[in-house]
């Protein structure tokens, strides 16, 4: 199925067969749908209707609520039969029956869509605020999903408490909120906590209905009406279907005990801004594309309900879905729950940084990879910089940074997908002004950004050398020695969290470096883990006996 350029690979397509009757030129013609999503849809039309490329049809199935007008985007013709991809021309729109929300929400974030999603059934209505892509607020005509109510049933307000708010707001006009803030029962620092805690609960009731009908509508945002505010789509999608209450429809939609689950191949469904909880990290740390959802469940240690549950929220947010047994995975579970704390002048600045430098880069320099480098260790790169710069984890950045980092991490996925492509990677090779002997010239600019750190670090100028020295570990990243010395410059900064995530890296590639434990071991030391500390320092003395620095750190630990 294909869709139209802007919705490609952002709606999810889902198999399933439906018998149809598709009228071209005022004939009908047996067809069957392939595969569909709220974009499109992918059909095997049987004769030779008279279709082409570009073509408007109206597709009607019976047995759903597929039915809008589309263009059509591909046609191919095989053992007699006519293969058509049809794009949906008119709004986004269906039951919730046949499409999943989650697949909904995600679609419309990854096509960075502005607008309003209604979602309604008999007794109900809600309202989403999307603002190219996040959702920046929420409403109902419920009153169990008011600001007052969900206080008071959570218990930060009385009941008296919340009467007297409605009171006033009904002799203001005021909104519930600032009625609040006015009486004295949330401070006014508090109203933003309270009013995206609102909106939260808003969403994720949504997960639990069962019937209702969704529509997308795409328009400028009332901006004076509504408070924005900007919220992680895949959190919203993970916390809904855990707040689920009705256990048998999890059982119903989660995929066969026998089913393989493996990690998504996509980055952007892997590190996307979750709040894990620790028992749905232990069921992550399971996925390894070869065990199944029986074993796993069985391996949670909790009563199995409950880690269905997680298993189908895991899947709907796409971090995990079911694959054939892979004989090695693409990465491992350790890789997507390493946890990445980002300081945010930090992040700023090499989005700054790497935008305006990436197409001098190239690709080669973007993923900090060489000219003779395997695809094995161009996907590792890929995905270390995917991780780094992935736009749903930092969507809270303004929307001028937020674009440049669209634009990076689409230019960082088409390096990826060009470079391990042998055709693709030979044609950019043969398009290059550079010899090839000087494609790999990102090292070269990475050893003297490295030497002019050191210098920087004996004139004391740590602040300045951080950023050289970060510079050097990114245009290289299979140096070691870059990425210890950046990790010292942090540890000087007491920036010890990030040092230790440094240096860790640098042991990857040199686990035995005596100098490298030493200096993990101190890092330790600052986090207040001796145990670790210790065993560092006892590693790098057991390479090297004579390491001072391993030394001087058991002599701490012991006085």
């Amino acid at each position: 199925m294909a869709e139209n350029a802007k919705d490609k690979r952002h709606f999810l397509r889902r198999r399933k067969k439906l018998d149809f009757d598709l009228k071209v030129g005022g004939k009908s013609f047996k067809a069957e749908t392939v595969d569909y999503s709220v974009g499109g849809v992918g059909v095997s039309v049987e004769d030779s209707p008279p279709v082409k490329v570009g073509d408007i049809l109206y597709v009607e199935i019976p047995q759903s609520s597929l039915k809008f007008q589309g263009r059509v985007t591909r046609s191919e013709k095989s053992n007699g039969m006519t293969r058509l991809g049809i794009s949906r021309l008119s709004p986004y729109e269906g039951l919730l029956k046949d499409f999943r929300l989650s697949d909904v929400l995600i679609g419309l974030q990854r096509g960075g869509r502005t607008g309003v999603l209604d979602i309604t059934n008999v007794t109900e209505w809600k309202i989403l605020y999307l603002d190219g892509g996040d959702v920046v607020f929420a409403s109902s005509n419920l009153d169990s999903d008011r600001m007052g109510n969900i206080l008071f049933k959570e218990g930060r307000i009385t009941g008296e408490q919340h009467g007297r708010a409605c009171e006033l707001m009904k002799m203001t006009g005021q909104r519930e909120g600032a009625a609040l803030v006015q009486l004295g029962y949330l401070k006014p620092t508090e109203l933003p906590w309270a009013v995206k805690h609102q909106i939260e609960k808003i969403i994720e009731r949504l997960f639990s209905l069962t019937e209702g009908r969704f529509e997308f509508r795409e328009t400028t945002l009332p901006k004076d009406e509504v408070i924005t505010l900007k919220l992680s789509m895949a959190n919203l999608i993970y916390r809904g279907i855990k707040a689920i209450e009705n256990s048998d429809r999890i059982a119903d939609w989660c995929p066969p005990p026998d089913s393989v689950l493996a990690f998504s191949s996509n980055p952007l469904d892997l590190f996307q801004d979750v709040k894990l909880d620790d028992a749905d990290r232990r069921i992550l740390s399971y996925v390894d594309g070869k065990t199944t959802v029986k074993d796993i469940l069985s391996m949670a240690r909790r009563e199995e309900k409950e880690a269905m549950r997680s298993v189908y929220a895991l899947i709907s947010t796409r971090i995990i879905d079911v694959r054939e047994p892979e004989e090695e995975a693409e990465i491992s579970s350790e890789e997507v729950l390493e946890e990445q704390k980002e300081d945010a002048s930090e992040l700023t600045e090499r989005i700054e940084r790497l935008y305006e430098e990436h197409e001098t880069l190239g690709y080669y320099g973007v993923l900090g990879v060489k000219a003779s480098s395997p695809n094995a260790e161009i996907k590792r790169a890929y995905y270390r910089m995917a991780k780094e710069f992935h736009p749903d984890r930092h969507y809270r950045l303004p929307a001028d940074m937020k674009h440049k980092l669209n634009k990076l991490f689409s230019y960082i996925t088409t390096a990826y997908s060009t470079l391990t492509n042998t055709g693709r990677r030979k044609e950019y090779d043969m398009s290059l002004t550079l010899k090839p002997e000087r494609l790999g010239s990102s090292a070269e600019r990475a050893a003297k950004k490295f030497e002019e750190a050191k210098g920087e670090m004996k004139r004391y100028r740590v602040p300045e050398a951080l950023k050289l020295f970060a510079e050097a570990a990114y245009l290289d990243s299979s140096m070691s020695e870059y990425h210890f010395h950046y990790g010292i410059a942090l540890g000087r900064l007491d920036r010890y969290r990030e040092a230790e995530r440094s240096i860790a890296r640098a042991l990857r590639g040199e686990p035995f470096n005596a100098d490298y434990l030493a200096e993990a071991g101190h890092i330790f030391l600052n986090l207040d883990m001796p145990v670790r500390a210790r065993g560092s320092f006892e590693k790098a003395l057991k390479v090297q006996p004579s390491n001072a620095r391993a030394k001087e750190g058991l002599a701490k630990l012991n006085s």
